[in-house]
């Protein structure tokens, strides 16, 4: 997936050209996707980019052009769940803080709220909005234990060092760690997003019951187990053991000196990269 635009090339589905149960059933699948996601996505135009946070209806609101950073107070928040299409950018700093950057028309439409000990970025009810200035939400965190994706939306972080994370993707936003140190690192992938990261995490645990891939060989781990239930793909980096699962045709490919157990039933594979 492209990790350096807020573009998405728009889905289409003809019920005129559905002849076939597959084709059917790849559009209710389509719907649901879509229905439990909370996000539509239209053609891109020329002027921007277009989605709609709660499906069909309410008022399209066409951004101005006017690039503005709004900051945002919140209370003291330690995991990010994002809901919808907009960008996160994460810094690792001595305290918490958030603003938006994007059309002065737009910004007040995003909401930023912490519920529990999450901070949960995402739109107001009924709002369609097309951007003319790239949307992103820029974090600065203490600490993170969780980062949660359910929509579009993409998740970068250059730097951080933590105890323990956990990163779930139920959508198509991906999340690129380009330099991480953990002891404790666990991935979920449902949906159709990826995972990135480089630096080291001493524990690793990846699963993967969608289409989206983990890649992690440049992400040093002493002790690390991936369980593949799908199509997705896995690159790991593991230097004691590795514990490989392949349910499906997604295939493991990992670097390193680890004792491999591995399990495959179907078309997947695991071996060395």
């Amino acid at each position: 997936m492209n990790h350096t635009t807020l573009h998405r090339a728009p889905i289409e589905f003809s019920a005129r050209t559905a002849t076939s149960a597959s084709q059917i059933l790849l559009a209710a699948a389509l719907a649901l996707v879509l229905a439990a996601t909370g996000l539509f996505v239209n053609p891109a135009s020329a002027q921007g980019w277009n989605f709609s946070i709660t499906g069909f209806g309410g008022k399209t609101i066409v951004g101005s052009g006017k690039a503005v950073t709004e900051p945002r107070i919140t209370p003291p928040f330690n995991a990010i769940s994002i809901k919808g299409a907009a960008d996160v950018a994460i810094r690792q700093s001595n305290k918490n803080a958030v603003e938006v950057f994007a059309d002065d028309n737009i910004a007040p439409l995003i909401t930023t709220e912490v519920q529990g000990q999450t901070l949960v970025i995402g739109f107001k009810e009924k709002t369609s909005v097309r951007t003319k200035t790239k949307l992103v939400v820029r974090v600065d965190v203490a600490t993170l234990t969780a980062i949660g994706i359910s929509g579009s939306g993409d998740v970068t972080a250059d730097l951080l060092k933590l105890e323990s994370l956990d990163v779930n993707i139920s959508g198509s936003g991906d999340v690129r760690l380009n330099d991480l140190t953990a002891a404790n690192l666990n991935v979920s992938i449902s949906g159709s997003g990826d995972f990135t990261a480089a630096g080291s995490a001493t524990k690793q645990r990846y699963a993967i019951a969608g289409s989206g891939d983990i890649r992690s060989s440049k992400l040093q781990g002493t002790d690390v187990t991936v369980s593949i239930a799908g199509s997705g793909d896995a690159s790991v980096w593991a230097t004691g053991t590795l514990t490989g699962s392949v349910l499906g045709s997604g295939d493991i490919r990992y670097t390193g000196n680890a004792t491999l157990n591995k399990s495959v039933l179907g078309s997947g594979s695991i071996s060395k990269l």
